[in-house]
């Protein structure tokens, strides 16, 4: 199953071995990325995943229905404070960008330094895709 995922996300990681580790849960991270960068920053990213889990790589892979819904819930929540009507749109946006820094790995802050955000971390950088992996929770 490890390969399969590995050789959907790039074909030339699957040759690399993996530890399957024997304790109760496991986490296998891969991330594929095109750049020339120090040796860490791939550590350092996988480390980034495996602490905040995000869900998606971006914004724009985030599907619509997913925001519709987070947007209505927060206009809702928003209504329900008792906000004046004029100041709802940028309380909804405001709290949107915050749903989004959860879910989204680019605009998480990045562990190892959190002013600022891994889109910001990795510059120039093309972050392509990650996969993260969790056996035995």
């Amino acid at each position: 199953m490890v390969l399969s995922l590995m050789r959907r996300v790039n074909p030339s990681l699957a040759t690399r071995p993996m530890r399957i580790s024997r304790y109760r849960s496991a986490m296998a991270l891969l991330i594929s990325h095109y750049w020339l960068v120090p040796i860490r920053m791939p550590h350092d990213l996988a480390l980034h995943v495996a602490f905040a889990r995000p869900s998606y790589l971006a914004i724009e892979d985030v599907p619509a229905a997913l925001v519709a819904q987070e947007r209505e819930t927060l206009e809702t929540m928003t209504r329900n404070e008792g906000k004046p009507e004029a100041a709802i749109e940028k309380i909804v946006t405001g709290r949107l960008d915050g749903f989004f820094k959860s879910i989204c790995l680019l605009e998480q802050p990045f562990v190892k330094d959190e002013k600022h955000r891994v889109r910001e971390v990795i510059g120039q950088a093309s972050l392509v895709a990650f996969a993260q992996l969790v056996v035995g929770e």
